[in-house]
């Protein structure tokens, strides 16, 4: 069935705006969350003729939007799409269509099983008329990544067919026959169509397939039939439209990989059963041309050191003469494992955690997955019919370059150092230079921090060094070390760090075509550097950022590029550090000329993206007060035009403003902070404000923040649009003190706006989150200025906390208070007066202030403990304090409905505090355990 779907949208919402403009406006609700709108999967044609992206609300339908480039007025318009492409000659669109959302829900509500549900769809639009096809139960799609105008479609089962009834006759109702039962199988059908044309192939009990990049063949595999040994992998030439058998009668087929130039297919597959615990894996490689299947792989194999791993990925190099692929070591038959005349309930079940291991046992838990699955780099040299084990127990961890154009990868060795990655996440490792032809390994350097690289030509390996604060190379032919930024009056170091860590860079743009120059980042600048020292380095950017305070870096257009093409325009993001400023500029990639400015406004820019065939772009911009809709523009940026227009509701309701703020902290240092003001505001009003602080937030003066439920800290444009101020300073820290540091910073900040007047400095609150958390604990132990506090995850025991596990990665916390966020910079043996002075827990018989705490029972990050242990001192103290736990939650509310639970309770909290309304019985009556999912006691006093 083919609809035509267009209509005008602009039209639709310039009548709604100025529909609500002619009402007035109201305060925001915690019900409006679920129709507040975001725009994402935005995507540009090739040729860049078409634009489009989806919009979707929070809870409901959504819908898939496209408009030309040229004519962004009239749009085409696709419900409830999840993902979707331009086809690569830009005449199409294809995706899926999810099922109503309110039907979804009322299945579930009818306990309707999995195959019951409704399943999705798939649209194809001929951009040329909007025309609209669709297929019904999609479970998948694809088209070439690169070239060809193809679409495979892989289908849901086929639902079961009901036996039919007729009459006799005599009016008698009999049955007819029951159809055959269908065989069991995981495969369903394939459609593979050209787009535009009039071929198209269907196949059976396909199980996986895929398209080679340039779309000139399509692999699939076939899945078993019932207890037939039936299954097989196939290949279909989309130039003549033939399909072949390349292998059959495995029991599975995986792991399949083209050839850069498809002149061969790799894969994987198995005889063993699907029940196997311990299956063997042989490598294939099937020729196209030749249409020949050999297996050059498979345990015992010479030159490979136990078996072919399924867990390895298999690709090819750029000249297509070598195939890498992984292996593993041979299954270990254990005793006490194998043993079957253990019974299950009298095995030994426990965790022994050792001195003397690199990992502690909740790592080595967490990555147990990834330990098991570990595979080690091998290679298959096509012309010689060799195997080389490159990757080993001891070098592991082998990279190449994106196309494996070089002769060289790297190799790294951390297991000398990994034992201290609890305490020290800065360990290095040992650096090998890799051959990928007879792979050999040759130790470059022992104990290299960072993140080492090799430049695209494969003649340099290069890395930032935080030890020195330098970028430094290897030559390769040379054998020889250089220090590229030796020597360069300027810092390549993150000059804003201020945690004991050693602070890492500013990051580099990549190398010049030919490898013949390495562009690096100051603080503010842009800078070329000769690797061979032959040339002096240029500041290309000629020092117009630190003298501007504007921060220039590389905009990368060509997401396929290696290198940086000197011929090509240098399009540079530039964001001003003080008035906060974003845009574009123009830059010289030679240095000679000054970086001319595109576009530089009072917006936040981001996702420049350019169209693959031509120089049309599109980018999203937003402020405080304008969704990051999406705009249409080209190179020269002359002209933005909007494209999406997501919430027209917002111009019915109250939404306020946002304003710089510039203070000094205690100790003189110059700060900025956000404050956030109602619509209307009258300077001549007191205003209650809520404090909210987590490190720094200025730059993000022109962000657009959604009215959302909270997973753990205040919604800003909601209590803004309840006539609160909102003030959002930022924290520099001194190492070893971060209660004070952050008291010195906020302080400040406060007491500057109350000067002002407008504050009610006796209806004041704060409230952070995790960190955030743990300095509001901190304050209310140090003021009594805040009338109401809400600590959400709150560490308020450094010296127990310090000791704790991050159950999210199953890391020890050591590292976060010896080097990072928590800033002690020492050991709890080292520096035990800095844990305790630092810690809430000893100082909260002093607390005044009322408080609401959040701490989960399935917090991955903070132990919630703390919490625990904040809530208890405060009730052995007599202190208001309240403890939200939601069950099996994480650090953050991960599940909508506490989301929405916490936003309703943390206004109610706040509103009774700080403005006087009914308190809700929650906070009076508790919710006692017998009554717990029987009621949320939101209910105010008194109503």
């Amino acid at each position: 069935m083919k609809i035509l779907i267009k209509f005008q949208l602009i039209l639709f919402f310039f009548w709604s705006s100025n529909l609500l403009m002619a009402q007035e406006k109201r305060s925001l609700t915690h019900q409006d969350y679920d129709g507040w709108e975001t725009v994402s999967s935005e995507r540009i044609s090739k040729s860049g003729q078409w634009i489009g992206y989806i919009v979707n609300p929070q809870e409901g339908d959504g819908r898939l939007e496209i408009a030309s480039h040229q004519n962004p007025t009239q749009f085409n318009f696709v419900p409830r799409v999840s993902q979707w492409v331009f086809s690569n000659n830009s005449q199409f669109a294809i995706g899926k269509i999810m099922p109503q959302a309110d039907t979804v829900r009322t299945l579930k509500l009818k306990k309707k099983k999995a195959d019951e549900m409704p399943k999705d769809s798939l649209f194809i639009m001929n951009m040329s008329n909007g025309e609209l096809e669709k297929l019904a139960r999609v479970k998948s799609f694809a088209i070439p990544s690169k070239k060809g105008n193809w679409l495979a479609v892989h289908f849901e089962k086929d639902l079961p067919k009901k036996a039919e009834k007729k009459e006799t006759e005599d009016t008698t109702k009999v049955n007819e026959p029951k159809p055959e039962k269908p065989k069991k199988t995981d495969g369903t059908r394939l459609l593979v169509k050209d787009l535009g044309g009039t071929q198209t192939f269907e196949f059976d009990r396909v199980k996986s397939f895929g398209f080679s990049e340039n779309g000139e063949f399509l692999f699939y595999s076939k899945a078993e039939e019932d207890t037939l040994k039936n299954a097989g992998i196939f290949l279909l030439d989309l130039k003549s439209g033939v399909s072949k058998s390349i292998d059959e009668r495995k029991t599975e087929y995986s792991s399949m990989a083209f050839s850069p130039e498809n002149k061969y297919l790799a894969f994987l597959a198995t005889e063993d059963s699907a029940k196997s615990k311990k299956p063997y894996y042989d490598l294939y490689l099937f020729e196209t041309a030749q249409n020949k299947n050999q297996k050059i792989a498979t345990k015992g194999t010479i030159g490979i050191n136990g078996m072919v791993s399924k867990n390895g990925r298999l690709f090819f190099s750029n000249d297509e003469n070598r195939l890498f692929f992984g292996t593993a070591p041979d299954y270990v038959a254990f005793q006490y494992e194998d043993d079957t005349t253990i019974l299950d309930e009298d095995r030994v079940s426990l965790d022994i955690w050792g001195w003397q291991d690199a990992e502690i046992q909740p790592m080595q838990l967490k990555n147990k997955n990834r330990e098991q699955n570990k595979s080690f780099l091998a290679i298959y040299n096509l012309k010689s019919k060799n195997i080389i084990q490159v990757g080993d127990n001891t070098v592991s961890q082998i990279v190449t370059d994106k196309k494996v154009k070089n002769q060289y990868g790297l190799g790294f060795d951390e297991s000398p150092y990994r034992r201290n990655y609890s305490w020290d996440i800065q360990i290095g490792r040992d650096l090998y230079l890799v051959d990928l032809t007879t792979g050999a390994k040759n130790l470059i350097k022992k104990d290299v921090p960072g993140n080492p690289q090799l430049s695209p030509e494969g003649k340099y390996v290069y890395w930032y060094d935080e030890r020195d604060s330098s970028w430094l190379t290897y030559d390769i032919k040379g054998k020889v070390f250089k220090n590229l930024t030796q020597g360069i009056n300027s810092k390549f170091y993150d000059e804003l760090h201020d945690s004991p860590s050693l602070p890492g860079s500013n990051g580099a743009a990549g190398w010049i075509k030919g490898d013949l120059g390495f562009v690096v980042y100051d603080r503010f600048d842009i800078w070329r550097i000769d690797p061979t020292g032959k040339s002096q380095p240029i500041n290309l950017t000629q020092g117009e950022g630190k003298k501007q305070q504007i921060v220039f870096r590389r905009e990368k257009l060509d997401n396929e590029e290696e290198s940086i093409d000197p011929s090509k325009p240098l399009i540079l993001t530039a964001f001003h550090e003080l008035n906060k400023k974003n845009g574009y500029f123009k830059g010289d990639i030679s240095g000679s000329s000054l970086p001319q400015s595109i576009v530089f406004t009072d917006h936040r820019y981001s996702g420049l993206t350019k169209a693959e065939e031509s120089d049309k772009m599109i980018v999203r911009r937003s402020t405080f007060q304008d969704y990051s809709d999406v705009y249409a523009t080209d190179m020269d940026m002359k002209s933005m035009n909007r494209i999406s227009a997501a919430n027209p509701q917002q111009s019915q309701v109250k939404w306020g403003s946002v304003e710089l703020v510039d203070y000094l902290a205690n100790d003189g240092v110059p700060l900025q902070g956000l404050l956030f003001k109602p619509d209307n505001f009258d300077p001549n009003k007191k205003y209650p404000m809520l404090v909210y602080f987590y490190e720094r937030n200025s730059d993000g003066l022109h962000s657009y923040r959604a009215p959302a439920p909270s997973a753990s800290t205040i919604n800003i444009p909601y209590f803004v649009s309840n006539d609160y101020l909102v003030f959002v300073p930022d924290i520099k820290y001194d190492l070893g003190l971060p209660g004070p540091s952050a008291y010195n910073c906020i302080i400040p900040g406060v007491q500057a706006l109350v000067s002002r007047g407008y504050v009610d400095a006796s209806n004041m609150a704060i409230q952070g989150q995790s960190w955030g958390g743990y300095q509001v604990a901190y304050l209310i132990t140090k003021t009594n200025m805040f009338k109401a506090a809400g600590a959400g995850a709150p560490v308020v025991n450094m010296t127990s906390a310090y000791g704790g596990i991050r159950w999210g990665t199953g890391m020890s916390r050591m590292f976060q208070y010896e080097q990072t966020q928590s800033r002690i910079g020492g050991t709890l043996w080292d520096k035990p007066l800095y844990f305790i002075e630092n810690s809430p827990l000893f100082t909260l018989d002093r607390v005044n202030t009322p408080v609401l705490i959040m701490h989960n029972d399935d917090d991955g990050s903070v132990p919630w403990y703390q919490g625990i242990e904040m809530f208890m001192a405060l009730k052995r103290l007599n202190k208001p304090a309240w403890l939200l736990q939601y069950n099996g939650e994480d650090h953050n509310l991960r599940l909508r409905k506490n989301r929405k639970d916490l936003s309703v309770r943390m206004s109610q909290f706040f509103d009774y505090y700080l403005k006087g309304a009914p308190v809700p019985l929650w906070m009076t009556e508790g919710l006692p355990a017998v009554e717990k999912g029987k009621t949320l006691k939101y209910e105010l006093s008194g109503n």
